[in-house]
């Protein structure tokens, strides 16, 4: 079986991008809350650098999408969390909060 070719030449200004935001962080709730006090989602924690993973992932597909054109897609349940809240606002030019079924 061949590996499909991806159609790289649409220029920039026609590509779109989403970068999905999520997961509760459960597996990682109780270490998040002992080194930080809350229980704020793991990718709104900085682990590495001095970026959390959600600003590490927004990041990435600027190299090929223009910035306006990222759509940013994050639970509804994280938006309390004044941390979580912080980042998308300074990263994500249009977000689109959802409440995800579990």
């Amino acid at each position: 079986m061949s590996t499909p070719k991806l159609n790289n030449s649409a220029s920039p200004s026609h590509r779109w991008g989403f970068v999905l935001s999520g997961g509760n962080g459960m597996r990682l709730r109780e270490w998040v809350h002992s080194r930080g006090g809350d229980y704020l989602p793991k990718q709104y924690v900085t682990f590495v650098d001095q970026r959390s993973m959600f600003e590490h992932t927004w990041r990435r597909p600027q190299r090929l999408i223009p910035e306006q054109q990222l759509v940013t897609v994050i639970a509804m349940e994280d938006l309390p969390f004044a941390e979580g809240a912080r980042q998308v606002a300074s990263s994500a030019t249009t977000w689109a909060p959802i409440t995800p079924c579990h």
